[in-house]
Parts: C-alpha cells; structure tokens; sequence
C-alpha cells in the first residue's frame, strides 16, 4: 500500500515536473525572436475595406528579405499572426509574407 502511495505521489511529481518544462520552453522560444525596427521596413499607404492602414510590400511587389522584415514575420507567427506593438496593431496577411500595420486609436 505505501509502495502504491509513493508511486503515485511519484507520477504527480513528474506530471507538474513535465508541465513546468513545456511551459518554460514555450517562454524561451517566445524570446528567441530577434529585434526588428518598423523603422526600418518601408511600409506603404494602402486603403481597405476598414479604411486606411500600411502596408510591406506594396500590392504587386515582392519583399526584400532583410533582417528586420524576417524577423517581424518570425515575430508574427509567434504570435498567432497578430499584436500590438507601441502603439500599431500588426497582422499578418494570408499569404503569409505581406504584413499589414495600423495605429491604435486612443479610445481603444
């Protein structure tokens, strides 16, 4: 009885051991993304169906790969193709290498 006590306090010890190890390399790889600078990317006026936004690259261009842009879309995914980031709301369109941007209102 006490040999089925300790092995079950066992396997509840390795479960939460198990969960804080998924849960700490969830957080590292969320940190991994390098930096990037909007700054950087030279985004474009574009007009959609819910008004203004910017947009790289343009509509029929095709994206300069520098480091700044891959690390954006890196950045991106990892966040479900979506945030908000000092003050813009990125998105990521579905072909999966235009990026969209807008500024938050202030009322949001």
């Amino acid at each position: 009885m006490d040999e089925d006590l300790a092995l079950e306090a066992l396997l509840e010890f390795l479960n939460c051991v198990e969960t804080g190890i998924a849960n700490a390399k969830q957080l590292v790889r969320r940190e991994k993304v390098c930096e990037w600078d909007p700054n950087a990317i030279p985004f474009t006026k574009a007009v959609g169906s819910k008004g203004q936004y910017e947009r790289y690259p343009a509509e029929g261009q095709k994206a300069e790969a520098t480091t700044h842009y891959k690390n954006l879309l890196a950045d991106l995914k990892q966040h479900n193709d979506r945030f908000t980031r000092n003050g813009w709301f990125y998105w990521l369109f579905l072909d999966k290498a235009t990026i969209g941007r807008k500024r938050k209102s202030t009322s949001e």
